[in-house]
């Protein structure tokens, strides 16, 4: 049985932590952009697939990064301090949910003693538990105004370096190219989910504070031309529905036929894309649908840039331990990664898709955690939300449905960067962190 919640949101006077800001700043633009070399990092994305290269996939799976590393036994440091400095929030079991997030992680934990590879599990595990000490430490210490605002400085900050990278960079900085990809200092995937956490924020705070609407609202649409060019599909795909949804929640108070003729209308576009990109009726529009990467050629597109044969691999592999799975992130091994490269033919280092990734490292008992604890965090943000009508919780429902559709594509749950841990957060709070919104 629900409990019945109060209309009190937590309090959003309190002030903004900039020191916890620019040291999140720090520790992820460290742990997971790309500043040296940045010339040959950029140039890797500009229509080339990715080259198999033992040396190099050796080294992303097995040896990792010394200065990611640092930053994340920085990150652990830093949430442990602010975890045991007094605050008004606390850490409290509240429901099944915050029993199934327990249980989840005990379980990735648990994983070492049957993995395949006990080292590289070893330090994913440790990785984990440094990134969710940090995550519990911004749970206790921000409020969801300051999430959000969190969020938008950020991606903002982000953002501005990558265009500076960029355009210092004469020779890299061809937005008209059909082979251009906007990178910045991010993997051009990896900078989408950046650019959507800056759209749904600075779209958020845009209605939050008038008298600066204008500059939200520019920020909002310049971001959205970035992550045009970014030609990340999935991302963008994924942002166009959560502004949908959005703007369905919005229009729900005044017209709920209008709300409905929103959200179903983006649901249908959604799916009704990957149909009309191989009809061919429609070749002439073909490029626009591909954000320009018709250079990919027939075979890419059809099975999505070569996910479609890595998800079957997967698959098979899955099936030899369907309950318990490899091992925490452990399943891509070195020797792994390059055989699926070689049968693929591309270098690979991952499943490109999250749900997957679960399945293979912690088996379906991991995998099903984890999805119901994304759909019950979800539902409880919806109904935080009919009850307040609090734009920071329709925030966070916005981070939680980019977060299971970009998890269908991509790998964006094993990745340290502000993203995840804004998603993190947002499930803490729901789960553990009181109040979120008081109750009685």
């Amino acid at each position: 049985m629900i409990k019945k919640l109060s209309t009190t949101v937590e309090d959003t006077g309190e002030k903004f932590s900039w020191v916890s800001c620019i040291f999140l700043l720090f520790v992820f633009f460290t742990s997971h952009h790309h500043i040296i070399d940045i010339h040959s990092y950029l140039e890797n994305f500009r229509g080339k697939q990715e080259q198999i290269d033992a040396d190099k996939i050796s080294e992303a799976t097995e040896k990792g990064d010394l200065k990611r590393q640092v930053a994340i036994s920085s990150l652990g440091l830093f949430g442990f301090l602010l975890l045991i400095q007094k605050n008004k929030r606390v850490l409290k079991i509240k429901s099944f949910m915050s029993i199934l997030m327990i249980f989840f992680v005990i379980w990735c934990a648990t994983s070492l003693l049957w993995s395949e590879n006990y080292s590289l599990t070893f330090r994913k595990i440790i990785i984990f538990i440094l990134f969710n000490v940090g995550v519990l430490a911004v749970a206790k210490s921000f409020s969801l105004r300051n999430l959000v605002n969190l969020a938008f400085i950020c991606s903002l900050v982000f953002f501005i370096i990558g265009v500076l990278a960029e355009v210092s960079l004469i020779a890299s900085f061809h937005p008209f190219s059909v082979t251009y990809r906007f990178c910045g200092t991010l993997h051009p995937n990896h900078q989408g989910w950046n650019l959507a956490m800056l759209i749904f924020s600075a779209t958020i705070l845009a209605n939050e504070h008038s008298h600066r609407r204008p500059f939200f609202i520019a920020t909002a649409i310049l971001a959205f031309v970035f992550l045009v060019l970014t030609k990340s599909r999935i991302a963008l795909a994924s942002a166009v529905i959560v502004m949908g949804v959005y703007w369905s929640v919005l229009s729900l108070k005044r017209n709920r036929y209008l709300a409905f003729a929103y959200f179903f209308g983006f649901i249908s576009l959604a799916c009704i894309l990957p149909v009309l990109m191989e009809g061919k009726l429609l070749d002439s529009v073909r490029p626009i649908l591909l954000l320009g990467r018709e250079y990919e050629g027939q075979e890419n597109v059809t099975t999505l840039s070569g996910r479609i044969p890595l998800w079957q691999q997967s698959l098979e592999f899955a099936k030899e331990r369907p309950l318990i799975g490899y091992g925490y992130n452990a399943f891509w091994t070195p020797d792994r990664s390059l055989e699926m490269a070689e049968n693929i033919g591309w270098g690979i280092t991952g499943t490109h898709n999250d749900y997957i990734n679960l399945l293979l490292g912690v088996g379906l008992t991991g995998a099903l955690m984890f999805i119901i604890i994304m759909l019950m965090g979800i539902g409880r943000i919806g109904l935080l939300y009919r009850l307040t009508y609090n734009r920071y919780i329709l925030f966070s429902a916005m981070m939680l449905i980019f977060y299971s559709l970009v998890m269908m594509g991509e790998m964006i749950s094993s990745e340290v960067c502000v993203p995840n841990l804004i998603t993190s957060v947002i499930l803490v709070k729901i789960g553990f962190v009181v109040p979120v919104i008081e109750a009685h």
